[in-house]
């Protein structure tokens, strides 16, 4: 199965990759034509996923969370978001996670849908997150499913990123997530799922997130566990930002409003580095954040 519509630049098989940093990605299950692989879930991840609060917007975070990140502003309305992001895997505590994404919102916050796309380091060790415990993904591809592990994984200046694309079918509404390389089809959310997300997005976010329960007395590293003002070498990064306007082409985010937000300022930052080339930096030690 493949979607209606797929955007200009998977058409035309046109990369944005500048080859300036080694790919991450998945082992290939290499299911038979006509199957998907299907991953297997332990009472622990299940156990896991279920203690962890729902997530929230980065105005109004519960104490639990902490954000930075990059995010358009405004009235816009958007189907999309692309970028190659660093692949990092932080040490965290059994109960915390630290992760790397890309986000699309829509709605008000006491009742806002979004659908988060990257990559998450938790505590156990799962080869998975949460969200692939949600009901309604639909998968499609035979080679790799949400919840793979990522391999390699950057250290030091040795990086390596994976290129992250969410975009919504103008047909059906369906919101698609392909994953590099080769732009995977993963697989779809249908529209039904969705209230405020069934017609657009209204805000795009790209950056890092932790989460840390309140009994931990530190919280966990973000990206590199460092934030290195323009040296993306050691610092996690976004680039070759883009969302998708509402003529469904993608585009880079010169004119459009953006906002950096980071909390707490005292173990987490982000800075948007280049408004043509769409590059933002995010990380840090984590600690005792106050």
């Amino acid at each position: 199965m493949s979607p209606t519509s797929v955007p200009e630049e998977m058409r035309r098989g046109k990369s944005l990759s500048q080859n300036m940093t080694s790919k991450s990605g998945f082992k290939s299950l290499g299911c038979p034509q006509g199957s998907v692989p299907i991953m297997r879930t332990r009472k622990e991840a299940l156990r896991w996923a279920k203690s962890i609060p729902s997530r929230t917007e980065a105005s109004a975070l519960p104490s639990e969370y902490h954000f930075a990140v990059t995010a358009t502003v405004g009235t816009r309305k958007y189907h999309g978001s692309k970028t190659f992001m660093a692949i990092y895997n932080p040490k965290v505590s059994e109960n915390q996670f630290s992760g790397g994404v890309t986000w699309v919102r829509n709605g008000p916050q006491e009742n806002h849908n979004s659908i988060h796309v990257g990559w998450i380091a938790d505590g156990k060790g799962k080869t998975g997150c949460w969200d692939i415990l949600c009901s309604g993904f639909v998968q499609v591809s035979t080679d790799i499913t949400l919840g793979l592990t990522l391999e390699p994984t950057s250290v030091g200046e040795d990086q390596y990123e994976t290129e992250f694309t969410l975009f919504q079918d103008t047909k059906t509404g369906d919101w698609w997530v392909t994953i590099s390389p080769r732009e995977t089809l993963v697989g779809y959310w249908p529209k039904h799922l969705f209230t405020s997300l069934a017609s657009h997005a209204s805000q795009i976010i790209w950056g890092g997130e932790v989460y840390s329960p309140k009994y931990e007395v530190n919280t966990p590293p973000m990206g590199s566990g460092q934030f290195v003002p323009r040296n993306s070498y050691k610092t996690a990064y976004a680039r070759l930002i883009q969302v998708m306007d509402e003529s469904y082409s993608y585009i880079y985010p010169e004119g459009i409003t953006i906002y950096t937000y980071w909390d707490p300022a005292n173990c987490y930052w982000a800075k948007f580095e280049d408004m043509v080339w769409g590059t933002m930096l995010f990380g840090g030690p984590g600690s005792t954040c106050m």
